[in-house]
């Protein structure tokens, strides 16, 4: 073999060693990676920010979602994960909540794409807008099991303080009670103090259970410490109810409403509604509730302290009436009421008068009275032509001006022998007035005087001005036929 020979081959085996060395070689530098954020307990500035690890190699990203998580007392929160380079972020599903305390885990083993790998073992402790506790439910009045009198409207029923501000409207959401309690939201000024105010009487003998949510929040939005529930009793009622006023009622806008300040207000169309003191019992309304003399009442139960009363017909008009509530009305609890209560009253309903009976001769009597006569001029025979015209205080509609000629009567009444006159014609002027003509009238002679009787239904029989007015009484006048 040459010299040249075993030279070539000394380097092919140095060349050869060489490269074999080189396949062993290992990169012996740190892979290291840093949590965001680095220091515990931060303080993020939203409830959407988001933590994550910044690598200083290029990593195995399963590796890394795998030994990354963020927990809460209540166990792990969901969220996604974002990667920009080496830099992995994280971000909640659901908004994070203030002053929850957050733990940030990165613990295991992560591979770099180049076979180094990293030992991860963080536990970074952060919060969301604001460190520090939650608000706490510090006091309820009344306390748990306690006993107390069925409060009345505007009573406070129950008293809730809290360690801080309160956002009302989740606090009104997270409360429940059974049975419901109708009441009124009443804050302080700096919203730590709640107080409940009864729009009406609770019911006696009742068990109130109620709770508060851990969904109750304070102004920054953070979570009630925890829920809270408790119940309180009402005692038996052992105060008589009592009736505290009637008043004029009606019917505006599906609500009954008070119309006047007392009874002697009382008018066409109205009802009477009847104020007691605590909730009663309806099915006691019957039979322990009456107008003297009349009209007789039905009674509408319209809400548990309040009754309306609607008449069988019209109120009487001008007349003294008397509402009486007998002792045996009773309350929800069973109790009665201490004495009779009553209250006598003139209503205010008008009554329709007959303004004037004028002939169509210009024979007249202004605000004619029942009996009173009126001579007046005849048409000569046998023709016998008389007008009357009736002027009234009120006007009627096309119903009442077609209801007045049918209760007019005109008849003779002395001598029997003369023959009663028959309707020529109807006409109106204007809706108040009423003239009529009538055809057969027989004069006076020296012989004999000649009377007609002429009358008008009144009352709850007669005719019904526009107004709903009526006449009080039935009118009855005389006309004597002029010779």
């Amino acid at each position: 073999m040459s010299r040249y020979t075993k030279r070539v081959e000394a380097l092919s085996l140095l060349v050869a060693v060489l490269l074999c060395a080189s396949c062993f070689l290992v990169d012996l530098r740190e892979a290291t990676c840093s949590v965001l954020p680095s220091e515990p307990w931060s303080v993020l500035e939203s409830v959407d920010a988001r933590v994550g690890v910044n690598f200083d190699f290029d990593v195995e990203r399963l590796d890394a979602e795998r030994a990354f998580s963020v927990r809460s007392s209540d166990g792990a929160v969901q969220g996604d994960y974002f990667w920009d380079g080496r830099t992995m972020t994280w971000k909640a599903t659901s908004p994070l909540v203030p002053r929850v305390r957050y733990r940030l885990l990165f613990r295991g083993t992560v591979r770099a794409s180049d076979g180094r790998a990293c030992i991860a073992d963080s536990d970074v402790p952060f919060w969301v807008l604001s460190a520090g506790e939650p608000a706490r439910l510090l006091e309820v009045w009344p306390p748990d099991g306690f006993s107390q009198y069925a409060s009345q409207e505007g009573q406070c029923v129950l008293e809730a303080r809290f360690s801080e501000a309160m956002e009302p409207l989740s606090v009104k959401h997270a409360f429940s009670c059974t049975p419901e309690l109708d009441v009124d939201w009443v804050w302080n000024e700096s919203f730590d103090v709640l107080r409940l105010l009864a729009r009406s009487n609770l019911t006696p003998c009742q068990t109130y259970r109620w709770s508060l949510s851990a969904e109750a929040k304070a102004t920054d939005a953070s979570p009630l410490a925890s829920a809270a529930s408790g119940r309180f009793f009402t005692d038996a009622d052992a105060t008589p109810p009592t009736v505290l006023y009637a008043r004029p009622v009606r019917e505006i806008g599906g609500r009954w409403q008070q119309v006047a300040d007392s009874l002697s207000g009382l008018d066409v169309g109205d009802a009477v509604g009847l104020w007691f003191s605590e909730p009663m019992d309806p099915e006691s309304f019957q039979g322990n509730i009456r107008m003297d003399p009349e009209p007789r009442l039905s009674i509408v139960h319209a809400d548990p302290a309040f009754a309306v009363l609607l008449p069988d017909k019209p109120w009487p008009t001008e007349t003294t009436l008397c509402l009486m509530v007998e002792p045996e009305l009773e309350d929800v609890s069973g109790l009665r009421l201490s004495k009779e209560w009553k209250e006598t009253f003139t209503s205010s309903v008008r009554c329709l008068q007959l303004v004037s009976l004028e002939s169509g001769d210009g024979e007249s009597l202004a605000q004619p009275e029942d009996g009173a006569l009126l001579a007046i001029t005849v048409g000569p025979e046998p023709e016998g032509i008389a007008r009357l015209i009736l002027k009234f205080s009120d006007v009627f509609d096309a119903a009442g001006m077609a209801m007045v000629p049918d209760m007019l009567r005109l008849s003779v009444l002395f001598p029997s022998s003369v023959p009663t006159p028959s309707l020529r014609s109807i006409s109106w002027d204007g809706n108040d007035t009423l003239s009529v003509e009538w055809e057969g009238f027989r004069r006076s002679s020296a012989q004999s005087d000649v009377f007609y009787r002429l009358s008008l239904k009144g009352a709850l029989a007669g005719p019904v001005s526009i107004n709903g007015l009526r006449l009080k009484k039935d009118i009855v006048l005389y006309l004597e036929a002029k010779p």
